[in-house]
This record gives C-alpha cells, sequence and structure tokens, in this order.
C-alpha cells in the first residue's frame, strides 16, 4: 500500500496541473470533465484492487482461545510473532501472528481491520509457507501435505526445514498437554524427521537414524562420538553436520 500512494498523488496532481493551463482547444471544459471522471475512476479501481489483495490474506474463521489467560499457552515460544505470510505464491508481510503447535494452526492478530481482541485462524489449505521472528529468532514454517490414504507417523502441517540436500530435516514443532493441580500445562517438544529415498522418518533415537544407513552405520557411530555429545543432546547444526556425513559416505 506505501508504493500505492505516490502513484495516485500523480493522478489526482496532474488533473490540476490540466485544469490550470491554458488549451486552444474548443471544448476544452468537457475534456477536463471527461478526464477527471476517468482519473478519478482510475484512481478507485487501483484503490479497490491493492485493497483486495491486501486483504485477501484474511481468510479462515475466528480463532477462540482455549486455554486460561493466565499461565502457560500452546503457542510456540509462548508469545505473538511478526512475519510473513505465502499464499498462492503472494506474500504478505508485516503481520502479526500466532502459532497454535498444539493444533498446528497459523492465528492472525489482525491489528489493521481495528478488531480489538479478535483473533483469525487462517485456513492451512491456502498457506503456502510462512516466517515468523520471536524474540529476534526467526522461524520458516512450511505447510507440508500428505496424501490422506498414506499411512506413516508422519502427519500434513507445518514443518521446520533447517537442511535441504540429498536429505531433508525437518522439525515438528509441539507440546505435549499435562495436568498440574487441576490446571493444563504445555510443555514444549520438537520431533526431528529425516526425508530419504521419498520416505518421513522419525529420528528421536540414534538407533532410529542409524537404520536409516545399514550400509553406514560404522562410519556413522564413529562420527557420532567425534561429535563428543549424546545424540538425543545434538543441536540442529549438529545433526545436520551428521546428515551431510551421512550423504558423503
Amino acid at each position: 500500500m506505501k508504493c500505492l500512494k505516490p502513484f495516485l498523488i500523480l493522478i489526482m496532481c496532474s488533473t490540476s496541473i490540466f485544469a490550470q493551463q491554458g488549451s486552444p482547444l474548443e471544448g476544452k471544459d468537457e475534456i477536463l470533465d471527461n478526464y477527471k471522471r476517468y482519473a478519478s475512476d482510475t484512481i478507485e479501481r487501483i484503490y479497490q484492487n491493492a485493497m483486495i489483495k491486501e486483504l485477501s490474506y484474511v481468510n479462515g474463521r475466528e480463532y477462540k482461545q482455549y486455554h486460561y489467560t493466565h499461565g502457560s499457552n500452546p503457542y510456540l515460544k509462548s508469545k505473538n510473532g511478526v512475519g510473513i505470510v505465502y499464499i498462492n505464491g503472494v506474500s504478505f508481510e508485516e503481520k502479526v501472528l500466532r502459532y497454535d503447535i498444539y493444533q498446528d494452526r497459523l492465528v492472525l492478530i489482525p491489528l489493521e481491520l481495528n478488531l480489538t481482541g479478535n483473533f483469525i485462524e487462517l485456513e492451512k489449505s491456502k498457506i503456502d509457507s510462512f516466517d515468523i521472528t520471536i524474540d529476534n529468532e526467526l522461524f520458516r514454517l512450511v505447510n507440508i501435505r500428505i496424501a490422506d490414504d498414506i499411512v506413516q507417523e508422519f502427519k500434513s502441517g507445518y514443518y521446520e526445514i533447517p537442511y535441504s540436500g540429498k536429505y531433508r530435516l525437518l522439525i515438528k514443532h509441539g507440546v505435549a498437554l499435562r495436568k498440574r493441580e487441576g490446571c493444563d500445562i504445555y510443555l514444549y517438544n520438537k520431533v526431528f524427521y529425516l526425508y530419504k529415498e521419498g520416505g518421513y522418518h522419525q529420528i528421536k533415537f540414534k538407533r532410529a537414524f542409524l537404520a536409516l544407513f545399514a550400509r553406514s552405520k560404522k562410519q556413522l557411530k564413529k562420527k557420532c562420538r567425534s561429535i563428543g555429545i549424546p545424540y538425543k543432546k545434538m543441536s540442529v547444526e549438529q545433526k545436520v553436520e551428521l546428515i551431510k556425513y551421512a550423504e558423503s559416505l
């Protein structure tokens, strides 16, 4: 919308300049009236098209908070963030977002619509991906769709993809719901998957990872020891290092 304003101002100014200039043509008043109508129609059409694009991302239904206002919540990093939503190849920037990682829903806080206290659950089927920055940490999540007839532990939803090469590392952010003194408690967890040879495999434990590389298991065990940290405690960067080594074998 910011880049639209100078263009609209230029059209409006041109009508004023045209009106001030003398014209030797007969019927100049009629020409000026026609030009003003054309300019007015053009401005309205451009504005309406821009607004349709600007608000086309607002699709979905009202999101109702199902957790207690005070206490733990099911959101990524337990906070709102600011980010970009990509829908059908179009980006919508600087949106206030909330990612519900318990129900895997992307929630919009529509500040530009002046709907105080209202939240919109964006329709997942229309979202390609989204970026969200929370406390200066950037998360880039892709909407991965799996056919309903494929039975496997990997489900459709939003996944972070920190590495994509011959193999692909994916992270599913989530929370486990627990009860404590009668209150719901959301405990954060994340699950790692490896995309290899057309399938998604959970690699929570080292043995699950090694099982995917039967021929190079010995070398990968040695590589794990060289990293110097138990597999379950490895950082994302260290897991990427391990995967890259597996690709080289």
